[in-house]
């Protein structure tokens, strides 16, 4: 007992005394948003009928809650982030634990672990940072946009600054000792920047990844328009070779980025043999800003493919973001859970040729407004129609408090021939949406 007391002494002697060797700083942050959606063809978003139906579905309420917590050293030589997230769709309660659950009772949870990761700086090397675990992969926007597990290591060289990562995405035959050697889905990525001076910026890429032989997330030319993914039995090697840049000179600014892919597919398609990944991409915007207002104009090409050959030539990524073009009506736009018509920007494995412009005007502290145009073409024709059609949207911030802001936004798409070739009957439906927000954020 004498041992024991001076044990929980000594125990409690050197935990009264850590903060003076080194202090760790917590802190939360936390997004908190509710979502409400009306459209005249909500089904559009699954089946990519753009007929409208009597008995489609036309509004959605989605609730999203992210809550981050980050424990650093008062150095900042080494910090942990732990990130979790909760989206819940409102009469979705799930046949499982692991539900929308947005029933009565709310008794399921739809529960993300988004990251999970430590980061800390090599005691030889200052400029050298090392992230480990679930964590955003840094990679450019228009190739993968979201998290992932894995290693990356960051350094800086004066205006210049690199990195290199490595990230697996699946598995097989792990788990089982009598199983044979593992097939891994494995992506490697370099990224290198030159940071010429504040705004101006130009960066390249190169990512190849390994698929593994499973359909692990990768679009392709399959004959499904609107999935476009490989089949589960084939195997993938893509890469991926880029430039990118910023600018920002006086009131002007812009950005572009541009991409080859390039690679190989075991696939089973038309028979046997494989595949050759040939495709590309290329975005620009330029606007400027005049006194609380700002002009904007932009395109995205995105390759198609309209031929099933030993040929994949539609440009695809592994999660690409959809939002960065400002649609409303068509692509997603606030959506916490997501539209899934397509897959990123493009129209299936038909690619893109569209062009957008918009413009806004702050009109005081708390209130903003936009109005936008675009035009979506498709690459490849789709039954020999290119044009997709027209939206017009709008959108209204408000402020409410510090924290706490509330947006609505609307728009309308007046679809041309290429949208009626999407319809059942040969006759589209003009599409259109109207969205409202409420985000506290801390």
């Amino acid at each position: 007992m004498k041992q024991f007391k001076i044990f929980l002494v000594t125990l409690v002697a050197l935990a009264l005394a850590a903060p003076a060797y080194s202090a760790v700083n917590v802190k939360m942050k936390g997004d908190f948003q509710n979502y409400f959606q009306y459209s005249n063809n909500a089904q559009f978003y699954q089946s990519l009928d753009t007929k409208k139906d009597s008995d489609d579905d036309d509004f959605r309420y989605n609730a999203r809650v992210r809550l981050t917590w980050i424990a650093e050293d008062d150095e900042k030589k080494v910090r942990g982030t732990l990130g979790t997230e909760w989206d819940i769709t409102a009469g979705q309660g799930g046949g499982t634990r692991n539900g929308p659950g947005g029933n009565f009772e709310g008794d399921r949870t739809n529960f993300e672990l988004r990251f999970a990761y430590l980061d800390f700086e090599l005691p030889f090397d200052h400029a050298t940072r090392v992230y480990m675990g679930l964590q955003p992969a840094g990679m450019n926007e228009w190739i993968f946009c979201d998290n992932a597990m894995g290693v990356r290591l960051e350094r800086g060289f004066g205006d210049w600054e690199a990195a290199i990562g490595w990230f697996r995405n699946d598995t097989l035959a792990s788990g089982d000792i009598n199983a044979d050697k593992a097939e891994y889905a494995d992506l490697v990525t370099l990224d290198v920047a030159w940071n010429i001076n504040e705004g101006n910026k130009i960066a390249a890429f190169a990512y190849y990844m390994d698929d593994g032989t499973t359909y692990n997330g990768l679009a392709s030319n399959d004959s499904l328009p609107v999935l476009t993914s490989f089949d589960e039995n084939d195997s993938v090697q893509v890469y991926w070779l880029g430039l990118s840049g910023a600018m920002e000179v006086g009131s002007f600014f812009g950005s572009a980025t541009g991409a080859y892919q390039g690679g190989k597919a075991h696939t089973a398609e038309d028979g046997s043999g494989d595949a050759d990944i040939k495709a590309w991409m290329a975005t620009g915007e330029f606007g400027v800003n005049i006194n609380k207002a700002y002009v904007k104009v932009g395109g995205l090409y995105m390759s198609g493919d309209d031929k099933e050959d030993d040929k994949v030539e539609n440009f695809f990524g592994i999660d690409t973001d959809n939002t960065l073009i400002g649609s409303v009506a068509l692509l997603e736009f606030w959506d916490p859970t997501g539209d899934y018509a397509f897959y990123g920007p493009q129209l299936g494995r038909w690619g893109a040729r569209h062009l957008y412009a918009h413009a806004g005007y702050e009109i005081n502290d708390k209130t903003d407004v936009r109005v936008g145009a675009l035009w979506f073409n498709a690459d490849e024709k789709i039954d020999g129609e290119r044009n997709l059609g027209y939206e017009f949207n709008g959108e209204v911030n408000y402020k409410i408090t510090k924290n706490l802001t509330a947006g609505l936004a609307a728009g309308y798409l007046i679809g041309d021939d290429a949208w009626d070739k999407l319809a059942d009957d040969g006759d589209g439906d003009d599409l259109w949406k109207v969205i409202s927000r409420f985000r506290y954020r801390f």
